[in-house]
């Protein structure tokens, strides 16, 4: 293995070539307007002399400017099918008249993944039937709970949208194929990949650990209960009635009724509070009261009206349960319960350091492809060194910079590294 150093230049960057596909300030300058493939998008801003100017004027004339037509421009506008996403991922879902298209609107609608972290997003649906919902902190494929309150109509279809645009590209994709002169090449590769798994298995590209704010959406809570501090009851109406002295029980003709004593005003409040149970709503009160109260971990009351959104709560009551997956509850029938694909988390690419004398006599073996992967550099005004190892094996390797600059100026180098073996 050899420590090998890399020096970044402060931005501007000036633009290298790169024989890896598409450099970034080329598909932003040029390949992501033109029709069709373009076979060496470089050319065009580094070859030089008249018949480089030609070859540009060329493709002027045949692509010109499509980015617009002024039909489109003179129209109406029209609303944005993807709308950017400032702070927190957004989720679109829509609302309809079960059995038939018909959009319904002014739907109230609550939508929650299952967690420890206590968050709820709420929404209203417009004339169009649609609803935009915000979500923090999610991450990765998890499952979505849709639904909308008891009160409301129960026929309400609700389906959440794709992410993704259906809208694919028409451009050929190239053409792919194993070169029999590269065969040798190819079982090499293979034998490397079966090595690393061996004995670098454990270290393979994994997910980066993501900080999230574990503070639910109703931040600080005015009381907060551990429930293994207290005496564990068995009925879940015990343990509200002995030790909690916000939430008052009641029992009426329709089953168990919770009211939060509204510790501002020194009154009780005459409508049920929110209640959760890992993040997700719960309208029928007799539900939770018949749950079993050794699944509850902690117990958080928020006693006064809480406002979010378009809704005023009575209070708040959220449960927890251990591991923050509502442990069997029974959600209601008309509830839309979906895996979602949340936020990609970062990859980490393994590297092994030789900085140790252990280190750098260890017998591993490291027969890595990828010798070192980065995506969070942010250079200065002054030179910047980065510092990697190389593999067992010996060969050319081609160091790809890209980059985006505060001011939106991009730029991209790009240069051979050859790796000698081992004398």
């Amino acid at each position: 293995m050899i420590l090998y150093q890399v020096v970044l230049l402060p931005p501007p960057w000036t633009s290298g070539s790169s024989t890896n596909g598409c450099a970034i300030d080329r598909y932003l300058w040029l390949t992501a307007d033109l029709q069709g493939p373009v076979e060496n998008p470089d050319y065009y801003f580094t070859a030089t002399g008249p018949e480089a100017a030609e070859a540009a004027d060329n493709l002027m004339l045949t692509q010109g400017w499509s980015r617009f037509k002024w039909e489109d421009v003179l129209a109406a506008p029209k609303p944005f099918d993807f709308l950017p996403e400032l702070n927190w991922p957004l989720v679109e879902a829509q609302f309809t008249q079960a059995g038939t298209n018909r959009s319904r609107g002014g739907v109230t609608a609550y939508l929650a993944a299952p967690s420890r972290i206590t968050q709820l997003s709420i929404a209203q649906s417009n004339a169009q039937g649609r609803a935009l919902f915000e979500l923090r902190t999610f991450h990765s494929p998890k499952e979505l709970v849709l639904q909308t309150e008891a009160w409301q109509d129960s026929t309400c279809k609700m389906t959440i949208l794709d992410p993704f645009s259906t809208r694919y590209t028409t451009a050929p994709l190239p053409p792919f194929g194993l070169t029999p002169r590269f065969q040798s090449d190819y079982a090499k590769r293979h034998l490397q990949a079966q090595v690393q798994q061996i004995f670098a298995g454990k270290y393979q590209p994994r997910s980066a650990q993501v900080r999230v704010d574990s503070l639910s959406f109703y931040g600080k809570p005015n009381e907060t209960y551990l429930l293994d501090k207290y005496t564990r009851f068995k009925v879940m109406e015990e343990v509200l009635r002995e030790y909690v002295p916000g939430v008052v029980v009641r029992i009426r003709k329709d089953g168990f009724h919770l009211l939060v004593v509204d510790q501002v005003n020194k009154t009780v409040m005459q409508e049920n509070p929110m209640v959760l149970l890992d993040g997700v709503p719960v309208f029928n009160i007799n539900k939770i009261m018949a749950m079993n109260p050794l699944k509850i971990q902690r117990l958080e009351v928020v006693d006064g009206h809480y406002f979010h959104g378009p809704v005023v709560y009575s209070g708040i009551v959220s449960f927890t349960t251990y591991k923050g997956d509502l442990e069997g509850f029974p959600l209601d029938a008309h509830a839309l319960v979906q895996e979602y694909e949340g936020v990609q988390q970062h990859r980490e690419f393994y590297a092994p350091r030789y900085d140790t004398p252990q280190a750098a006599t260890s017998r591993l073996p490291d027969l890595r492809n990828l010798l070192y992967w980065n995506p969070n550099i942010t250079t200065s005004k002054e030179p910047q060194r980065l510092e990697f190892y190389t593999g067992d094996q010996a060969g050319r390797y081609l160091v790809v910079l890209q980059g985006l600059a505060a001011t939106g100026l991009s730029g991209s180098h790009s240069f051979v590294l050859e790796v000698k073996p081992v004398l």
